[in-house]
C-alpha cells in the first residue's frame, strides 16, 4: 500500500496480507504514517537480506526465468507486446496506468506488467493478452488475465491476486475478462472461470476496506502467514520467550483454547491441574503438552516420557547390525518436477560415507537403483539389519520415484519392493524419539536432537549449515559456470549431507542407549488392531496385483503399438480399469481408518491431531501445494452421528412387541448418534475386557432420537462410548470387476463385459445423428425416444430437482415392457440404486403406473422386509441368491418383471445378462466401480440421475480418472450433460422462478428454467423480523445472518418455521392456504446439528413433527416443501472444513427442495471461509453469489422478533 496525492491505494498484495493476519496490515497502514515505525520495518529488511545465506534466493531467480521464458514464447508468437517500464515515485503508477490503458485501446496483443488503477486499488499484472471475438468496449475485443507461476498449482491467494487485476481491467474495458490464466512451472496453462473467484474477492475488499475505514486495535496471534513477514520479529518480541507457542507440536487452535482457560505462558501449562484442561482438548492431548511443557520449563536437557510405546519408543530401538544403513536424501524442489532428489547417500556401521550425485531425472532413477542394489545385497545376506533415516522425506523419494517410473509394469514392480523394504528395514527415528522423549529446547529436529546424542558438528567450518541452504547451494551450482566454483559448492553440500548421516547414526545409537533407563511398568503395549485381513482377503489382494499388472502390461504393450486392446478397450481404459480392481479396499482401509481416528478421539485422545503430521518442507509446499487439510474430529459435528455413550440404568423389558422379545434387553444412551441404526454393530472405543479385547454389541433396535438402544441379553454393556464398526464389502462386486478385467483382455470379451468395456471409453450407445433433439421435443419425449432407439451401452438422463426424473424412469421402464409385448416378449428390468430408499421409492412409482393401467407386471425388491414398504412390491427376503430365480419364473410364466436390488445382487456371477433393460437410479451418487460391476447384468442400461446433487459417497484417494460417479465419467465432468452425450431435463416443475434462477446459476450453468406452474405459486405475508433482520415472505432465496452460535441459531431456526406457520400464505392465483409446518423443510449440513434444531423445534411448535420435518440434505433429497430453512451451524474454522460445508452439491440439495423460499441461516462470516485451494475458492464463490445479494435487511436496534 502507499499513497497517491494524499489517497492510499492497495495491491494485490496488501488483501492477501490482510487475509492472513490483521495485525501484519494494520501495522503496513500505521507504517505510511508513522516514521519511526516506517525505518523499523525497513531496517529488519536489510537485517534479513544481511543474514541470508549468501545465495540469491532460489525462488526469485526460478520465477523470474519462468516469467522471461513466457514473454519471449509471446514474442516468438509473433504477438505484438507493450512492455510498461515499472512506475517510481509518486507520480509514477498514474502514468503507468495511462500507458497500460493506450496499449488496451490500441488493440496491441500483450500488454507486459500491465500497471492498473480503479479507485482504492492497484495492481501490476504480468501479462494481459487479447482475446478476439469477446467483445468489450475497446472494440472486437477484450483482454484476459495471465500469469506465471512456479508452482505446480496455484493456489487460491494465487488466483485472487489476478481475480484483483481481472476486476480493474473490467472497468477499464467494459466488460469481464474471458479468464485468469496461469502458466505454471510445469510448463501447463491453468485456466480459471473469472466469475469462481470474483463473488469471494469482492467480500474480500469490503471486508478489507471495512478495517482500514476504522482500524480497530489488534493483536499478534500466530497465523500460517507469519513465515516471512517482516513484522513477525516485533511480534515475537511481543509475545516473548515463554508464550505457550513455543511448546513443541501445539497447535495454534490450542494455543487459543489454552489463553482462554487462562493457561498463557510455558509455565502456566506446565503446572496447570486436569481441572483447568478446556474441554475442547482431549484428556490425552491435553496431558501431552503439559509434559512437553514442564520438560521445556526444566532444568534437564531431556525427559523420557512415561510410559511409551514399547515397540514405537526407546525400548524397540533395533540393535545395531554389521550391514545397517544410515540414509538421507538432499532435494531440490526447484529442479525438477515435483523435485529433484539430486544427492543419494549412506554411510553403514563402519561409517564409511557413500554417495552418488544425480543431476537430472535419469540420473536420479540411477541413483534409486544404485541405492536399491545395496539394499538387495544386504537382503540376500539376511539378517536383523535396518534402514535408518530420520523423518518421511526419505520414504516418500522412494515411493514417488518408483510410481513414476516410465514403464509401469516395471514401475509396478519397483513400487512393491519399496513397499516390502520400507515396512519390514525401515526405521524412522524422529518417530522415535517424537514417542519416546520430551525435549527441553522444544525441538526434535535432527540438528537439535544430535547434540543430545552427543554429535557435533559445530566446530567444522561449513558453507551449507541448513536444508534450505543446501537447496540455494545447488541452486547457485546449477547456475554456475566455472567449473572450480562449481565443484567447491557441490563438495559444501557433500560435507553438510554426511553430517546428517552420522549424525543420523549417532541418534540411534544413543536411543538404544537409553532403553536401560525404562522400567517394565514404563512401558505400553499397543492395543491388537480388532481388524485382521483373513487369508480369503490376501488371496484377493495377491490375485488383484497379478491382474493388475497383466492389464498395465498389455495397455503399455497396445500405447507402443497406437492401438486399443485385443479386446477393443482403449490403452487409457484399460489402465482405469486396473486402478478400479483395488477401489473397494481403497474404499475399506479409508473407512477403517477413519474409525480409528474416530475411536481415539471418542476414547479422549482427540483423534489425529494435524500438529502430529510431518512438516512440509516451506519450498516443497510453495510449489507443490499444501497437503489436504483434514477436517478435526471434535463434538458438535457429524463425527459424533457415530457415537454411543452408554447411561446407566438398563430399561427391561422393550416394548416393541417384537417375537423372542423377553431374550432382549434395552439400554439409554446419549441421543445423536444418527448414522447407527438398527442391525448396526458398534466396538469400545476403549476395551474394558479383562483380556484387553473391546467388547462389540449388535444393535437389534435403535432410537437415536429418544437414546435408547436394544441389545441381545447377555453381560450388561460397559459404559462405552462405542463407535460404528467400518461396513466390509462382500467379495460380489470385485468378482465382477475381476471378470471385467479378465474379459478386457480377451480378443472376443465375454458378453457380459461388453456393455462395462464400452462404458469405460464413453463410447455413444446411439449414432450421433440420432442423439440430438429433435424440433420442438421436450426433453422427456427425448429420452423415452431414444431408449427405443438403444441397442447396448448406457444411455444417460440427467435430471436437476423437481424436472421428474422418477416420472420419467417409471415411463421409461413401462415403454420398455410395451415394447417387448409387441414383439411378443415378457420384458425383465432391473433397478440398481446405493440404497433400497431409492430402490423403493421408484419401485413404488413403477408399481403405481402398473395399477393405474391395469397391467399385470411382477414387481420385487431383494431386502429385508423394514427396508421394502412400497404398495404393490413384493420383498424376496432370500438376499442376491433369489434375484436369477425369481426372473426364471416370472418370464417362465410370460409375466415382465421389474426386479429392485442393490449391486450386490446385480453384480453376481448368475445375474450375468438376465436383464432386457438395467435402470440404475440416483446415478450421480453411484461410482463408476459400482456402475461397471452391475451392467454385466444388461446389454442396455439407462442411468438417471444428477451429478450436481449429492456426490458419490468416495472416501478413498484414486486417481482422478476413476474418481467419479457413473454420471460424471459419462458427462467428462461437466455440470450439465451434452446433447450428445444423453439427456437433459432442463424444465423444473418444482422451484419458483425465483428459486430456480439461483439454483440454475449455482450449479447448472443457467441451463434449468422454472416451468409456468411454478411461477403461478407465490407466498404472501407480512415481513418476518427474526435475529434483527427482516425477511420478506415472497419468492426466491434470502440469507438470514446471525452470529448466534449453534444452539442459538437452532432456536433461530425454530423461530422462523413458528413465524412461517403464523405469518405465510401460499397462493397459487386461484386460491390461498395457510402455511403449516408440513410445508416447511428444515435442513442441516450433519445431524449433530438436526439435533438441536429438532429439540427447539419441539418446544415452539409443538405439532412440527420435527423427526420427519429436520434433517440433513442427504435425508431430504428427493423431497420437497414450499419453504426450506436451511441452517448452516457453525462456519469453516479452517479450509478443511470447506469441501464438506460449501460442497455445490449439498447447497443445491438443500436450496432446491424450496418450491417458493429458501431461507439460509448461517453466521456473516459464512460468506468468508479461509480458502486454500482454487477448489475451496469455487465453493466458496458459488455460495457468496448465491447469498449475498440476497442479505435479509437489518432492522433498527428496537426491533423485536413478531
Amino acid at each position: 500500500m502507499h499513497t497517491i496525492d494524499g489517497a492510499v491505494v492497495y495491491s494485490a498484495t496488501d488483501l492477501l496480507t490482510w487475509r492472513g493476519c490483521a495485525h501484519a496490515s494494520r501495522l503496513d497502514a500505521l507504517a505510511l504514517t508513522d516514521a519511526e515505525l516506517r525505518a523499523w520495518r525497513d531496517a529488519q529488511k536489510r537485517l534479513a537480506a544481511d543474514a541470508g545465506s549468501g545465495f540469491p534466493p532460489p525462488a526469485n531467480l526460478r520465477g523470474d526465468e519462468h516469467e522471461q521464458a513466457m514473454l519471449d514464447r509471446l514474442i516468438s508468437e509473433g504477438r505484438s507486446v507493450v512492455d510498461i517500464p515499472r512506475p517510481s515515485g509518486s507520480h509514477g503508477l498514474p502514468a503507468a496506468a495511462r500507458a497500460t490503458e493506450r496499449a488496451l485501446r490500441d488493440g496491441v496483443d500483450v500488454v507486459y506488467q500491465a500497471a492498473l488503477v480503479d479507485g482504492p486499488w492497484f495492481g501490476y499484472a504480468d501479462f494481459l493478452v487479447r482475446v478476439d471475438g469477446a467483445p468489450s468496449a475497446l472494440g472486437d475485443w477484450s483482454y484476459e488475465v495471465r500469469d506465471t507461476k512456479l508452482a505446480r498449482r496455484p493456489s487460491a491467494g494465487a488466483l485472487l491476486q489476478m481475480a484483483h487485476y481481472g476486476a480493474i481491467l473490467e472497468q477499464l474495458q467494459g466488460a469481464p475478462p474471458p479468464r485468469l490464466v496461469v502458466w505454471l512451472g510445469t510448463g501447463e496453462e491453468f485456466s480459471w472461470p473469472y466469475g469462481d473467484a470474483l463473488p469471494y474477492l469482492e467480500e474480500l475488499r469490503a471486508r478489507f476496506l471495512a478495517f482500514h475505514a476504522a482500524p480497530p486495535e489488534t493483536v499478534a496471534d500466530p497465523v500460517d502467514a507469519c513465515e516471512g513477514c517482516t513484522w513477525s520479529v516485533r511480534c515475537d518480541e511481543e509475545w516473548g520467550p515463554e508464550d505457550l507457542r513455543h511448546v513443541h507440536r501445539l497447535t495454534r487452535r490450542q494455543r487459543a483454547l489454552l489463553r482462554e482457560a487462562g493457561i498463557r505462558t510455558v509455565a502456566d501449562l506446565a503446572r496447570a491441574s486436569d481441572q483447568a484442561r478446556p474441554g475442547a482438548i482431549g484428556e490425552a492431548t491435553f496431558a501431552r503438552l503439559r509434559g512437553q511443557a514442564a520438560a521445556q520449563a526444566g532444568a534437564d536437557p531431556f525427559v523420557l516420557i512415561r510410559p511409551q510405546p514399547r515397540d514405537a519408543g526407546v525400548v524397540g530401538t533395533p540393535a545395531p547390525h554389521p550391514l545397517d544403513i544410515y540414509f538421507d536424501l538432499e532435494g531440490d524442489p526447484f529442479a525438477a518436477l515435483p523435485t529433484l532428489d539430486y544427492l543419494w547417500a549412506f554411510c553403514g556401521a563402519d561409517q564409511r560415507y557413500e554417495h552418488r550425485w544425480a543431476h537430472d531425472v535419469e540420473q536420479e532413477r540411477e541413483a534409486f537403483l544404485w541405492f536399491l542394489d545395496e539394499l538387495r545385497k544386504r537382503e540376500a545376506q539376511g539378517g536383523e539389519w535396518r534402514v535408518y533415516h530420520y523423518n518421511s522425506y526419505e520414504v516418500t523419494a522412494l515411493t514417488r520415484i518408483a510410481e513414476a517410473w516410465p514403464n509401469p509394469e516395471e514401475g509396478a514392480r519397483l513400487l512393491a519392493e519399496v513397499q516390502h523394504l520400507v515396512e519390514t528395514r525401515f526405521d524412522d527415528l524422529y518417530r522415535r524419539v517424537e514417542s519416546a522423549l520430551r525435549v527441553q529446547g522444544g525441538s526434535t529436529s535432527l540438528k537439535y536432537v544430535e547434540k543430545l546424542a552427543g554429535y557435533d558438528r559445530s566446530g567444522v567450518a561449513a558453507s551449507v549449515a541448513r536444508a534450505d541452504e543446501s537447496i540455494e547451494a545447488y541452486e547457485a551450482y546449477l547456475r554456475a559456470t566455472d567449473e572450480d566454483e562449481r565443484a567447491e559448492l557441490l563438495d559444501g553440500i557433500r560435507s553438510y549431507n554426511e553430517h546428517d548421516v552420522k549424525a543420523t547414526r549417532a541418534v540411534h545409537l544413543w536411543l538404544r542407549g537409553l532403553a536401560s533407563a525404562l522400567a517394565d511398568g514404563d512401558l505400553l503395549d499397543e492395543v491388537e488392531d480388532e481388524w485382521t485381513p483373513s487369508d480369503d482377503v490376501l488371496r484377493r489382494i495377491e490375485s488383484t496385483a497379478e491382474l493388475q499388472s497383466r492389464l498395465r502390461a498389455a495397455a503399455t504393450t497396445a500405447e507402443a503399438a497406437g492401438r486399443p486392446l485385443p479386446s477393443g478397450v482403449s490403452v487409457t481404459g484399460a489402465r482405469m480399469l486396473a486402478e478400479l480392481l483395488e477401489w473397494h479396499r481403497r474404499e475399506f482401509v479409508v473407512a477403517y481408518q477413519d474409525h480409528r481416528r474416530l475411536k481415539e478421539w471418542a476414547a479422549g485422545a482427540d483423534g489425529q491431531d494435524l500438529a502430529d503430521a510431518p512438516a512440509v518442507p516451506p519450498q516443497w509446499a510453495e510449489l507443490n501445494g499444501e497437503p489436504a487439510p483434514v477436517t478435526r474430529v471434535r463434538r458438535g459435528t457429524e463425527h459424533e452421528s457415530c457415537l454411543v455413550d452408554v447411561v446407566a440404568g438398563r430399561v427391561h423389558p422393550p416394548v416393541t412387541g417384537r417375537k423372542n422379545e423377553a431374550l432382549l434387553r434395552e439400554y439409554r444412551c446419549r441421543p445423536g448418534a444418527w448414522k447407527l441404526r438398527a442391525g448396526d454393530r458398534v466396538v469400545e472405543a476403549v476395551p474394558s475386557g479383562d483380556d484387553g479385547k473391546a467388547v462389540t454389541l449388535e444393535l437389534q433396535d435403535f432410537d437415536a432420537a429418544a437414546g435408547t438402544f436394544t441389545v441381545k441379553r447377555g453381560k450388561t454393556p460397559p459404559p462405552g462410548p462405542y463407535v460404528a464398526t467400518p461396513f466390509i464389502d462382500p467379495p460380489v462386486v470385485w468378482e465382477s470387476l475381476m471378470r471385467l478385467g479378465e474379459s478386457a483382455l480377451l480378443a472376443e470379451p465375454e458378453p457380459p463385459a461388453v456393455t462395462g468395456l464400452r462404458l469405460l471409453d464413453r463410447e455413444l450407445p446411439i449414432a450421433a445423428g440420432v442423439m440430438g433433439p429433435l424440433p420442438g421435443e421436450e426433453a422427456g419425449d427425448r429420452a423415452r425416444r431414444l431408449l427405443g432407439e438403444l441397442t447396448g451401452g448406457v444411455l444417460p438422463v440427467q435430471g436437476p430437482p423437481g424436472t421428474g426424473k422418477t416420472w420419467l424412469a417409471a415411463r421409461l421402464v413401462l415403454d420398455e415392457i410395451d415394447r417387448a409385448a409387441a414383439r411378443g416378449e415378457a420384458a425383465s428390468i432391473g433397478v440398481v440404486a446405493n440404497s433400497h430408499r431409492v430402490i423403493d421409492h421408484l419401485l413404488e412409482g413403477i408399481a403405481e403406473l402398473v395399477a393405474d393401467r391395469g397391467m399385470d407386471v411382477g414387481v420385487a425388491h431383494i431386502g429385508k422386509p423394514e427396508q421394502v414398504s412400497a404398495a404393490g412390491v413384493a420383498c424376496l427376503t432370500d438376499g442376491g441368491k433369489a434375484l436369477a430365480p425369481w426372473l426364471v419364473d416370472q418370464r417362465a410364466a410370460g409375466r415382465p418383471a421389474v426386479l429392485g436390488a442393490t449391486k450386490f445382487g446385480w453384480a453376481r456371477a448368475d445375474a450375468a445378462r438376465c436383464l432386457d433393460l438395467l435402470v440404475v437410479d440416483e446415478a450421480g451418487q453411484v461410482s463408476l466401480a459400482d456402475a461397471l460391476a452391475v451392467v454385466q447384468a444388461s446389454a442396455r442400461a439407462v442411468a438417471l440421475g444428477d451429478p450436481q446433487q449429492l456426490a458419490s459417497p468416495i472416501q478413498a484417494s484414486h486417481d482422478e480418472l476413476v474418481e467419479v460417479s457413473l454420471l460424471e465419467h459419462l458427462a467428462h465432468g461437466a455440470p450439465v450433460l451434452p446433447d450428445h452425450v444423453g439427456v437433459f431435463l432442463d424444465v423444473t416443475r418444482r422451484m419458483h422462478p425465483a428459486v430456480c434462477d439461483v439454483v440454475g446459476t449455482l450449479a447448472y450453468e443457467g441451463a434449468l428454467t422454472a416451468h409456468s406452474t411454478a411461477a403461478a405459486r407465490s407466498l404472501v405475508g407480512p415481513d418476518l423480523v427474526v435475529a434483527g433482520h427482516r425477511v420478506p415472505l415472497e419468492p426466491g432465496v434470502v440469507w438470514l445472518p446471525t452470529d448466534a452460535d449453534e444452539v442459538a441459531q437452532a432456536d433461530v431456526a425454530a423461530g422462523l418455521v413458528r413465524l412461517l406457520t403464523e405469518r405465510a400464505r401460499v397462493t397459487d392465483g386461484t386460491s390461498t392456504t395457510r402455511l403449516t409446518s408440513d410445508d416447511i423443510l428444515v435442513v442441516a449440513p450433519h445431524n449433530a446439528h438436526v439435533n438441536r434444531i429438532r429439540a427447539a423445534l419441539a418446544a415452539v411448535v409443538p405439532d412440527a413433527r420435527p423427526e420427519d420435518r429436520v434433517g440433513t440434505v442427504d435425508k431430504f433429497q428427493g423431497r420437497e416443501a414450499h419453504v426450506v430453512v436451511f441452517a448452516q451451524g457453525r462456519p469453516a474454522e479452517e479450509p478443511g472444513d470447506v469441501p464438506f460445508l460449501y460442497e455445490v452439491n449439498r447447497i443445491n440439495v438443500a436450496l432446491s427442495r424450496a418450491r417458493l423460499l429458501a431461507i439460509v441461516v448461517a453466521h456473516p462470516d459464512a460468506v468468508f471461509p479461509p480458502v486454500s485451494t482454487p477448489d475451496h475458492l469455487r465453493l466458496a464463490s458459488r455460495f457468496v453469489a448465491a447469498v449475498h445479494d440476497r442479505r435479509a435487511a437489518p432492522v433498527e436496534a428496537s426491533g423485536r422478533d413478531r
